[in-house]
């Protein structure tokens, strides 16, 4: 093929620290971006089940995932 992957960071991405970094929900057209960070662990903080897609992805890259379901709370201001 040409032009090789494009690496799209998921939504809201950032680095917090050394190696931590946050984001929005990913999906499998983040994929190859979240390959370049060598992540070990995802913490999920939704209630909902996580995505059987990205539970594949996680697995396929040795990363472990960790859940703690919290409602969310957005205020309209």
């Amino acid at each position: 093929g040409g032009g090789g992957d494009l690496f799209t960071p998921p939504l809201n991405f950032s680095m917090v620290d050394s190696g931590i970094f946050r984001s929005g929900f990913p999906d499998s057209d983040n994929f190859s971006f979240l390959e370049t960070l060598h992540l070990r662990s995802v913490i999920y903080l939704c209630p909902e089940p996580y995505p059987e897609t990205n539970v594949e992805f996680l697995r396929s890259n040795g990363i472990q995932l960790f859940q703690f379901g919290i409602e969310g709370h957005k205020k309209l201001l």
